[in-house]
């Protein structure tokens, strides 16, 4: 196959992507043009995840084009020139395509999700495809890192049993890596280490000449400051 992967994380520079619950016009002006001016993607051509903190994934096609899928929060595709997409503040946007790249597919992975098996029940759907794991490609965008994100309460509970390698104790503080916990998981699932890919930059601090870099629900709180992540495959005709 002669197919492109593109897939692409905006930045606090491209704008406000909003939340489904709160659409106003400059929230889908800022879409469209990431998706069109930023990655080549056609607008009109993009599934959303509706984003729930769960653990469902759904295979979509072209008839699901424009629309928001509801209850997921991970989205496969065999389509070229569909576009799947998902929006964060903070959470991990998990990008994968098989070698072949004749699949793609993307992951909204928060806490919630990594403990309810967001990343095993996708992998589930791509076994159901034929893709195995270690056929793929895997990529995190930036998300909170270890250095910002403390947890307790449940959250503490899971993790420090659970993925105890992936906390790090701070004056008297617990602090999660969600990067490495997604990455435990992966492993298990038999990715190889080398095709797994994590972004450095962490949401909540990282900066550039202009200051923040991203937007951080744990850093500002505020609804709609998200980001947009989406991956498409681009026939050969198209590149």
């Amino acid at each position: 196959m002669d197919n492109q992967i593109r897939y692409g994380f905006s930045r606090k520079e491209d704008g406000r992507m909003g939340v489904l619950r709160t659409d106003d016009a400059q929230h889908i002006s800022n879409r469209r043009r990431f998706a069109s001016l930023g990655l080549g993607i056609n607008p009109s051509k993009i599934a959303t995840a509706n984003l729930t903190q769960g653990c469902k994934a759904a295979i979509v096609s072209e008839k699901d084009c424009g629309s928001v899928i509801s209850d997921t929060d991970a989205l496969i595709t065999q389509t070229p020139e569909v576009g799947l997409r998902i929006f964060t503040q903070d959470c991990v946007p998990v990008f994968f395509h098989d070698l072949e790249k004749t699949t793609i597919g993307i992951i909204h992975a928060g806490w919630r999700g990594i403990k309810t098996g967001i990343i095993e029940n996708t992998f589930a759907l791509n076994q159901r495809l034929g893709i195995s794991a270690q056929n793929l490609k895997i990529s995190m965008g930036p998300s909170i890192s270890q250095c910002c994100y403390e947890i307790d309460g449940e959250e503490a509970d899971y993790f420090l049993s659970r993925h105890p390698s992936c906390t790090a104790r701070n004056d008297g503080k617990t602090y999660l890596s969600l990067q490495s916990a997604i990455n435990e998981k992966l492993l298990l699932l038999n990715v190889f280490p080398e095709n797994i890919f994590i972004n450095p930059d962490c949401t909540f601090c990282a900066k550039d000449y202009s200051g923040y870099k991203y937007f951080s629900w744990r850093r500002d709180r505020q609804i709609g400051a998200t980001h947009a992540s989406i991956i498409t495959i681009l026939p050969r005709s198209r590149i």
